[in-house]
């Protein structure tokens, strides 16, 4: 990678740093999509990493969904979402909507003063991750269908910002689009309306 694609790369981290907190608009995410795609899909990041000098890839702290729904069985969940959205000044990291002794429970995970509060107050999921397992990690089940960040970033920017691939390489994302839009149905029909 040459020095201005480094240079590239370091401005879209700090656009992303910049321009993705607070209350963050669909506008943004749409446009965003694109850049999270090149620089962790098609591994930009790394690249630019690696050609500066350091070793292997990056690491982030994120949340793991895993680490949200670790006490409830697979079959009793029917919607549980990983990510971080600001909502009245309260920073959500993630929801669930499961049965439990038939019984519908929702639970929303809060983020307060850079601390992740569950319940007794216990951090339910923050993980680091290297890049490649950040995008293959989970960050959605709906009724029984996992999706990875990797299916989001790529879904978000090719079907609703318009970030399209070359012919064959959009051939081949044809499944996964179906399938992701066969999830977000799943999460709309699973999802309540907070107003």
């Amino acid at each position: 990678m040459n020095e201005e694609e480094i240079k590239h790369v370091a401005e879209d981290l700090v656009y992303l740093r910049d321009e993705w907190g607070g209350n963050i608009q669909e506008a943004q995410i749409r446009r965003g999509s694109g850049i999270l795609r090149r620089l962790l899909v098609e591994d930009d990041y790394g690249k630019a990493w690696r050609s500066v000098g350091f070793k292997g890839e990056p690491s982030l702290l994120a949340v793991s969904l895993e680490g949200l729904i670790s006490r409830y069985q697979a079959s009793a969940i029917r919607v549980a979402l990983a990510g971080g959205v600001l909502y009245q000044g309260v920073q959500m990291i993630g929801y669930l909507l499961a049965e439990q002794n038939g019984r519908p429970e929702f639970s929303i995970f809060l983020k307060e003063s850079g601390d992740v509060v569950y319940g007794n107050g216990n951090f339910p999921g923050k993980e680091r991750y290297s890049l490649s397992e950040f995008l293959r990690s989970a960050a959605g089940v709906a009724q029984g269908q996992k999706v990875s960040r990797r299916d989001i970033i790529k879904y978000i920017a090719n079907v609703k910002s318009g970030v399209h691939s070359s012919g064959s390489q959009r051939q081949s994302e044809k499944t996964l689009i179906s399938r992701m839009k066969k999830f977000e149905k799943k999460v709309i029909m699973n999802t309540p309306v907070v107003r």
